[in-house]
């Protein structure tokens, strides 16, 4: 291959090693479609038997993406993009990370389902699926399978190069770092117990409006693939908690990551039906391991944005220095209120909401660390109790007997 430029039959054949690859690694089958524009609209999206509807979708998408996995076996990889790109190491690098992070969308509907990475995916293609795409397409990347499948492209991407363009990596080397810290910020900033409150409203929602006008193709709870998981936590005809009691002692509990326990019973929808009064011990200790864990992850995600927030401002001021193109200054200014817009437009995410739960997690602790407390105290205070009265029952017992 040349290394003044990179052909369409280059990035085809390209695309085929790496995806054939991953389909041996994890034994998984997969169609790739290294497609320009040209290609995809005349032999993808008119040649296959897609409706009317699906067809108008299909035909948006390379406005949005570099590429896509319609979770059936079936990848497309957009080369216009590619193309786009000035240097040759940028066009290599960014067509292997595309082609390992739709590979991985794959990958990821084999997950154990009671794995952390499982559920969350499950739920996060639930609510991606039940708003019509709107939270989707603005904040994309804070849904957990594009987290994993961007940091599994850029990881792979990077030892691709290393491997077999180890001149070209060098030269992109500072880029890919740039990238790897972004996608590891979404990971590490990644609301588990918020995603659980936003799926349980989305899906409560869905229910009714199923039940208003029996609107077809909207998925409801009950018809959720692999809902076992759900079934745990939730009563299927309100999607309400069900006791603590019953979903510690379901036979299915113990095979969950004990992060899906975490995310669930620290969850804001969880914690409005709880009376600490009316729980055992174990289960307020059940409760307290939960909001601990989340308790600590929102600490040192509070950590994690203020860094990065102070790491951001030093990057503005050392570009607003060096920076002497007007151009680039608007795009910036544009960037900026692009971003602004997304928040505003979209109504199924509420930072508010997220803020006053991870408020409340806190207070529910010291409140719940309270109450175990009392409950170990009053425990002492009976048991001593119980051990004095027993005392003098014996002493009573033995002058008894050498009175008598």
């Amino acid at each position: 291959m040349s290394l003044e430029d990179l052909s369409l039959n280059e990035m085809k054949k390209i695309s085929h090693q790496i995806i054939e690859s991953e389909e041996k690694k994890y034994n998984i089958s997969i169609k790739v479609f290294p497609l320009t524009f040209i290609e995809y609209y005349n032999n993808y999206i008119f040649k296959k038997n897609f409706s009317l509807t699906k067809k108008f979708a299909l035909s948006l998408t390379p406005i949005i993406a570099g590429g896509f996995n319609d979770l059936k076996g079936n990848t497309v990889i957009f080369l216009n993009y590619v193309n786009k790109i000035e240097k040759i190491e940028g066009k290599i690098f960014r067509l292997v990370q595309v082609c390992f992070h739709e590979a991985r969308h794959s990958e990821q509907s084999n997950f154990d389902k009671y794995s952390y990475e499982g559920v969350f995916n499950l739920l996060d293609h639930y609510i991606k699926n039940n708003t019509a795409n709107i939270d989707y397409n603005l904040e994309h990347d804070k849904y957990s399978f594009e987290i994993g499948a961007n940091l599994y492209g850029v990881t792979m991407a990077k030892e691709y190069l290393k491997k077999n363009y180890p001149s070209l990596y060098e030269k992109q080397k500072e880029e890919i770092e740039k990238l790897e810290k972004r996608y590891q910020y979404d990971y590490l900033m990644y609301d588990a117990s918020n995603t659980v409150d936003r799926f349980i409203n989305i899906a409560k929602q869905a229910k009714n409006i199923t039940k208003v006008t029996n609107k077809v193709g909207i998925k409801t709870f009950q018809e959720m693939e692999k809902s076992i998981v759900l079934d745990i936590f939730l009563n299927s005809n309100d999607l309400s908690f069900k006791k603590i009691n019953d979903i510690i002692n379901n036979e299915d509990f113990k095979k969950l990551d004990k992060k899906v326990v975490y995310a669930f019973l620290s969850s804001q929808s969880f914690l409005n039906t709880v009376n600490f009064d009316e729980l055992s011990i174990e289960e307020l200790n059940m409760i307290k391991e939960s909001l601990d864990y989340t308790n600590q992850i929102y600490q040192n995600q509070e950590k994690i944005n203020n860094a990065a927030k102070e790491n951001n401002l030093v990057e503005k001021l050392q570009f607003l220095k060096s920076e002497k193109s007007i151009i680039t200054n608007v795009k910036k200014i544009n960037n900026y209120y692009v971003r602004l817009f997304k928040k505003i437009m979209n109504f199924t995410r509420s930072e508010e909401k997220r803020q006053s739960h991870i408020n409340n997690v806190e207070s529910q602790l010291e409140e719940l660390e309270q109450e175990v407390s009392s409950r170990k105290s009053r425990g002492f205070i009976n048991l001593y109790l119980f051990s004095i009265t027993i005392g003098i029952i014996l002493i009573l017992s033995i002058i008894y007997i050498l009175v008598s």
